[in-house]
């Protein structure tokens, strides 16, 4: 629930941009990067004290915007004149403590209407509060450690999962993204790309470019760089859909008509109100760091894994294919494909044959589609392998998996 806490902080912080919620970016960023380090260690308290933190902090916002709207405080003493710029613009908003973070009422919003964040915030938290208080004290009361167990069926482990339908769910409950994560990291990256399109998507089309043939281990390697991008490059956004201060009278030199949508799609700052509402789209980021992060202590897992560990190995299996010529492999996992036990073999069998003309449908629909060049590629790549069917499971893992 500890994410959920952070989501809504961070989307609490993108829906209203000023610089008093950049507090909201860095603690939830901080928090999540952090998150990492396990949650066994002392460290979890204290990520669970900056949610306090975060929680004061909308206290002091909320009592603080309802001191503004007294009608002695007018707006117009922080409204800055710069001679540089054009007055009869309604565009750009030269109010200082709109730009810090103080809005009044008017303009179709009520006191609820700026008060409600700060206060689903706090709701959120407190209900958090409440379910890990009222579950420490129940494992109390059962005899139990205070603790929060790590997984939701401690008995169940890799070799379950091929037994029965109920506990390969189980098993997925519990190890599922330890056995996806980096699949579920790529697609949620694919995500982002799709969402922004922007100047930034190139660089997240670089990384996705970069990594998409790496094996497993280059992965690993790869992926902490990543990582601390994204940390980076989020508050760095932020501070850009703030911008410079009013009272600083910048003319932006790119604010200029011709150039509406390029300063968008480069994410050149300006204090307009339209160029602040995009930054919904940094929420995408934030859940993708998510995500990353949780792989991090995947590969953890995968290097030092503890005693007794249940998630199974995630290495290749290419190793494990030249061992067949020497006669010594032994495969835990039972053929589905040509002796059917019980229904979970089925539905395996029934997934992993079908997924190949499934697939080709898909890159089929997809060249057919859209009428460009690109399309091209598509469809000689559907025909290609709709002409070679199931003969090219015949050929070595090498060469499928170069194809």
């Amino acid at each position: 629930m500890l994410k959920i806490v952070l989501i809504v902080a961070f989307s609490l912080s993108v829906n209203s941009v000023n610089l008093l919620h950049i507090v909201y970016v860095v603690l939830s960023v901080f928090t999540v990067k952090t998150h990492t380090t396990g949650k066994d260690s002392l460290m979890y308290i204290q990520l669970i004290r900056i949610t306090r933190i975060m929680s004061l902090f909308s206290a002091i916002m909320l009592l603080a915007t309802m001191v503004y709207q007294v009608k002695y405080i007018k707006e117009e003493w922080f409204v800055s004149e710069c001679p540089n710029i054009d007055a009869n613009t309604t565009r750009m908003d030269m109010n200082n403590i709109k730009w810090a973070g103080m809005r009044k009422t008017g303009s179709g919003e009520t006191l609820s209407d700026l008060l409600r964040p700060y206060l689903v915030y706090i709701l959120i938290v407190t209900v958090h509060t409440v379910t890990i208080l009222r579950q420490t004290i129940h494992r109390m009361r059962l005899g139990q450690s205070p603790k929060t167990p790590s997984l939701m069926f401690p008995h169940i482990v890799r070799a379950d999962a091929d037994k029965d339908i109920p506990r390969m769910i189980q098993y997925l409950f519990n190890y599922g993204y330890y056995k996806f994560g980096v699949e579920i990291s790529l697609v949620a990256l694919i995500v982002v790309i799709g969402n922004r399109m922007d100047v930034l998507s190139i660089f997240y089309a670089i990384w996705l470019a970069a990594m998409f043939h790496m094996t497993r281990a280059s992965l690993q390697r790869l992926w902490k760089p990543l990582t601390w991008f994204i940390v980076v490059v989020i508050p760095m956004q932020y501070l850009l859909f703030i911008g410079l201060p009013p009272f600083a009278c910048v003319n932006y030199p790119w604010f200029i008509a011709p150039l509406d949508h390029f300063r968008i799609w480069a994410m050149l700052p300006e204090n307009t109100y339209e160029f602040r509402s995009f930054a919904n789209k940094m929420v995408s980021d934030f859940v993708l760091l998510m995500f990353l992060c949780r792989q991090t202590v995947v590969f953890r897992l995968e290097t030092n894994p503890p005693r007794g560990f249940g998630g199974g190995s995630n290495q290749s299996v290419l190793e494990d294919f030249k061992k067949l010529d020497e006669g010594v492999l032994q495969n835990p996992t039972p053929d589905f494909i040509t002796k059917v036990r019980n229904w979970l073999d089925m539905a395996k069998r029934t997934l992993f044959l079908v997924s190949f003309w499934f697939t080709l449908a898909v890159v089929f629909l997809t060249g057919s589609s859209r009428v460009n060049l690109f399309s091209i590629g598509y469809l000689i790549g559907a025909f290609f392998f709709l002409w070679q069917g199931t003969d090219f499971y015949l050929h070595s893992i090498e060469y499928i998996l170069k194809r």
